[in-house]
C-alpha cells in the first residue's frame, strides 16, 4: 500500500479543478478546508495521521501538532472529491451542522469513505467501529434514515387514499367518506399508542436517573450535601462577578448560535472552554483551597439498553390498552334493547353530520339490466331510473350504438349528417 502527503492531494485537487485567474489555490486554505470537513463528520482528525508500518506492525506517522495527513493510495479519490464538493449545498449544509438538510447519500457516501480510510490506514476492527459510530451519531445518519422511512410511510398511507377513492369499488360516494373517516381514525389512534410508548419510555430514563440519585444521597451525609450546595452557592457567585468569565461565555454562546459553529469549535470554542476551566479551577482553588468538596461520582451510571426500554415501553402501552379495554367492555354489558336504542341515537348524529342520502337517489344506484352490443361482445349496466336513449362508440369495433333504455335493447346506429357520431 502507497500513503501520500497533503501535498500529493492539493496537486490532484488543482488538476480536477483549477484555479480562476481572480484567485489561485493556497495549499494552507485547501487544507483548512478539508480539516472543517473532518471536524464536520465528527472523527478523530488525529488517526488520519499515521498509518500501520507492515513490517513492525505498529502504528507510525506524524505528531498532532505538524498538521499533516497521510493519505492511503486507495483513499486519495475520495478526499479529493470531498475538497471539490466543500462549496457543492450539501457540503454547506454539513459544515454548518445542519445534518438534516444533508441528503442521506451524502452522509452514507462520507461514513463510507472515512471508514475505508480507516481500514487502508490499517487500524484495528474496535477503532474502525468506534469511529463509524461517531460519525453516524454527530451527522444523525440512522435517525436521517427512519426520519425518511417514517415519511415515506405516511406519504404511502395518503398516496392509498387517494388511490382508494379512484378506485371502483368506490362507486358508491358513502363506502369513499366511511372508509377514508375509518383510515383516519386508524391513524390518530396509532398516533396515540405511539404517544404513549414515548411517554412511558421517557418515564422509564427518568427513573433510571432518580434511582441513580437515591443511591447516591444514600451514601453521602447531609453535611456533605450541604457542604456541596454552599459551596457552589459560592463558587456560582465568584463567577457571576469575574468579567473575564463572563465575556467568554457569552462568546461561547455566540459561537454555537452561528450557522458556521462547526468551523469554529475546533478553534475559538475549544481555546475559550480551556480558558473558562482555568477560571473556574482559580476561583476554587482561592475560596476553599485543598478543601474543595469532591464531586459525586458518576461513573457508576449506566443507562439500560435502548430496545430493552422500548420494549418496556411497549409492553406498559399494551397492558395499559388491554385494561381499558377490559373496563369498557365490563361498562359495554347492556341488554339487546337498550343496545337497538344506541344504534338508533347513532344514526340520528350521524345524520346530522353527514346527512344520508334521499330514497330516490338510492333507488337509482340500484342495477335495471344489462343491455348487450349487438356487434361484439361488450355490454353496458342500465341503473333504476334511466330512461329514453343514449348513443355509445363500441370500444372494440368502434361502431355507433343506440341503445333503448326503457325496452332495454340496442341497434347499430348511423347518425344523420351533421350530427355528431358519439355522446
Amino acid at each position: 500500500m502507497e500513503y501520500y502527503t497533503f501535498e500529493y492531494i492539493f496537486d490532484e485537487f488543482s488538476k480536477q479543478k483549477p484555479p480562476t485567474k481572480a484567485e489561485e489555490h493556497d495549499i494552507g486554505k485547501v487544507r483548512e478546508k478539508f480539516t472543517e470537513i473532518i471536524d464536520a463528520v465528527g472523527i478523530n482528525v488525529d488517526l488520519l495521521r499515521k498509518y500501520r508500518d507492515e513490517k513492525t506492525g505498529k502504528m507510525i506517522g506524524f505528531k498532532s501538532s505538524n498538521g499533516q495527513f497521510y493519505f492511503p493510495e486507495t483513499s486519495c479519490d475520495f478526499c479529493v472529491e470531498i475538497l471539490k464538493r466543500y462549496t457543492d449545498k450539501d457540503f454547506k449544509a454539513l459544515r454548518k451542522g445542519q445534518y438534516k438538510d444533508v441528503p442521506i447519500k451524502t452522509l452514507k457516501f462520507l461514513i463510507d469513505g472515512f471508514t475505508d480510510y480507516l481500514i487502508y490506514l490499517g487500524y484495528d476492527i474496535y477503532t474502525i467501529k468506534s469511529e463509524k459510530f461517531k460519525m453516524e451519531k454527530q451527522m444523525e445518519y440512522p435517525f436521517s434514515i427512519y426520519l425518511f422511512r417514517l415519511s415515506q410511510e405516511c406519504r404511502g398511507l395518503l398516496k392509498d387514499a387517494e388511490d382508494y377513492s379512484k378506485s371502483v369499488l368506490d362507486g358508491i360516494y358513502e363506502d369513499k367518506v366511511i372508509f377514508t373517516w375509518y383510515m383516519a381514525t386508524r391513524l390518530q389512534k396509532l398516533r396515540e399508542y405511539i404517544a404513549s410508548v414515548r411517554g412511558n419510555v421517557a418515564e422509564i430514563r427518568c427513573d433510571e436517573i432518580d434511582d441513580f440519585a437515591e443511591k447516591i444521597a444514600l451514601n453521602t451525609t447531609t453535611a456533605e450535601t450541604m457542604e456541596d450546595i454552599y459551596q457552589t452557592s459560592i463558587l456560582a457567585d465568584a463567577l457571576e462577578n469575574d468579567k473575564e468569565y463572563q465575556t467568554l461565555l457569552k462568546k461561547q454562546m455566540d459561537i454555537l448560535s452561528t450557522p458556521d459553529f462547526a468551523k469554529n469549535l475546533k478553534g475559538s470554542y475549544n481555546k475559550n472552554n480551556a480558558r473558562i476551566k482555568n477560571i473556574v479551577e482559580h476561583h476554587t482553588n482561592e475560596l476553599f483551597g485543598d478543601k474543595v468538596q469532591q464531586v459525586y461520582p458518576t461513573s457508576g451510571f449506566k443507562f439500560t439498553n435502548s430496545l430493552d426500554v422500548l420494549h418496556d415501553a411497549v409492553m406498559y402501552t399494551d397492558e395499559t390498552e388491554k385494561d381499558n379495554a377490559e373496563i369498557m367492555e365490563k361498562k359495554s354489558d347492556i341488554t339487546e334493547e337498550q343496545r337497538q336504542k344506541q344504534k338508533t341515537e347513532l344514526s340520528k348524529i350521524y345524520s346530522k353530520l353527514y346527512p344520508s342520502p334521499e330514497p330516490e337517489y338510492v333507488r337509482q344506484i340500484e342495477e335495471k339490466g344489462i343491455i348487450k352490443f349487438p356487434c361484439c361482445a361488450e355490454e353496458i349496466i342500465v341503473y333504476t331510473g334511466a330512461t329514453g336513449y343514449i348513443v355509445s362508440k363500441c370500444p372494440r369495433c368502434g361502431k355507433q350504438i343506440r341503445f333503448n333504455l326503457d325496452d332495454m335493447t340496442a341497434e347499430i346506429y348511423e347518425a344523420p349528417k351533421g350530427h355528431m357520431k358519439s355522446i
